[in-house]
């Protein structure tokens, strides 16, 4: 048996320092509003947008899913992401989103905090590297946020909208890589 060692080119994000230019008068995008499931996985997570065309949103607005994993603690935390987006509407611009959930997790509406936009053009498969937080820091043991949003450069009216998001810990101990991201 050989040992292999896989070498990725990775995105390494730092919440909240980070930032992608959108327009004047775009929504606030710290904290960034999402709706997800409330639940705060440990390994694994997914998340499936299916709307039928009934999707609207003004424009300059942002509008997002969200899944929720531990917080990354100790060291520097890999994870892959893996999404993929489907939307018809030319100006409407896709990103991942990396931030951390809020301290009371609803899943309507949570504000992300110190979200970082990374864009993507209808797949996205990268690792996605998250320091490790401070104890003094205010979002130190709060949920890791990674979801996809949508920014609307004009008015999207009755837009249908497919996607999907999987992402994965690989710093998990035990390892658990028999659990494959899809």
């Amino acid at each position: 048996m050989s040992i292999v060692n896989v070498q990725r080119d990775f995105t390494l994000t730092v919440p909240g320092q980070t930032a992608i230019a959108l327009p004047a008068g775009a929504i606030n995008t710290d904290p960034l509003p999402v709706n997800a499931d409330p639940v705060v996985y440990d390994d694994i997570a997914s998340l499936n947008l299916v709307n039928g065309g009934d999707i609207s949103l003004a424009a300059n607005y942002i509008s997002g899913a969200a899944c929720y994993l531990l917080a990354p603690l100790g060291d520097r935390t890999p994870y892959r992401v893996k999404a993929s987006i489907a939307i018809t509407d030319t100006d409407t611009k896709t990103f991942i989103v990396v931030g951390y959930a809020p301290a009371s997790i609803t899943g309507a509406g949570d504000l992300i905090d110190e979200p970082v936009l990374i864009p993507f053009i209808g797949q996205y498969d990268d690792l996605v590297l998250i320091p490790a937080v401070e104890d003094t820091d205010p979002n130190y043991g709060r949920a890791l946020a990674v979801g996809i949003v949508v920014y609307a450069g004009a008015v999207l009216s009755n837009e249908s909208v497919q996607g999907h998001l999987s992402v994965q810990r690989l710093g998990t101990k035990p390892p658990t890589m028999h659990n494959a991201v899809s």
